[in-house]
């Protein structure tokens, strides 16, 4: 039990028994005040989550995306290389077919 459960207590015993005359909700007031600190904290607590869970997020994206961006250039070259592998082939099967009609001839 907490200082404010307790003050809340003693407050509602001197109510009931007449000691002091105030209204109900000065007697239930550090109550209030504690529940409106808890329901700040979770509020807190659910937003620090939320952007918690978006900066772990952007962390992780921004490590494969680095990544992601090394395999497409890998991917590049590589599709630049087979194109050039199969250019040189079909320049050799020209250059080829050329000299075989040239000797032919």
């Amino acid at each position: 039990m907490g200082f404010a459960e307790i003050l809340t207590l003693i407050f509602i015993v001197l109510k009931l028994t007449n000691v002091i005359d105030w209204s109900w909700w000065l007697v239930l007031l550090p109550e209030i005040i504690a529940l409106s600190i808890y329901i700040i904290y979770f509020v807190v607590g659910i937003i620090w989550i939320f952007t918690a869970d978006k900066r772990l997020e952007r962390k992780v994206m921004k490590k494969y995306k680095h990544a992601a961006k090394r395999t497409r250039n890998k991917q590049k070259e590589y599709e630049e290389r087979r194109k050039r592998q199969f250019d040189n082939s079909k320049l050799e099967k020209h250059v080829e077919s050329e000299l075989d009609k040239h000797f032919k001839e």
